[in-house]
């Protein structure tokens, strides 16, 4: 017997970054499973941001405040999940799990550089795409508010 599900209220992955560093994620019981941004769906009467902030603390254990809602579009056919942003201190990057959970399984987290992830091999494709996108957005504040 199938199980209904309710109307699909979308997903959402959240780009964790400092200013040299940022958080992946990757389920550890898969053999060949890729580094991922940590995300997920948005549950019934959730709001993006409350989604990321959940999806972030139960799969790497990082609790976070500021937070921004950057893209809400869809691209063409592409399925596109919400992305939501949060540029913290190095120092508060420093406070995620070793592990964390996802649908009951344990994921592996960590931190890279942001050149190693360029080069990285084994994170998924589509988390790529936002992430360049995320620095992007980062390193645009950045100057604006060095400016």
């Amino acid at each position: 017997m199938a199980i209904a599900r309710g109307p699909d209220r979308g997903a959402v992955m959240t780009c964790v970054l400092s200013p040299t560093r940022i958080l992946l994620v990757k389920e550890a019981h898969r053999s060949g499973a890729m580094w991922k941004l940590p995300g997920g769906s948005v549950s019934q009467g959730e709001s993006i941001i409350e989604a990321a902030r959940r999806e972030v603390l139960e799969e790497a254990g990082l609790e976070l405040s500021g937070l921004t809602l950057h893209s809400v579009e869809q691209r063409g056919a592409a399925y596109r999940p919400f992305l939501c942003i949060a540029c913290v201190s190095e120092e508060k990057l420093n406070e995620h799990a070793l592990v964390g959970d996802e649908d009951g399984q344990p994921t592996i987290v960590a931190t890279f550089g942001h050149e190693a992830v360029r080069l990285m091999k084994d994170v998924l494709e589509p988390h790529r795409v936002l992430i360049d996108e995320a620095m992007r957005w980062c390193g645009t504040r950045a100057l604006k508010s060095a400016g």
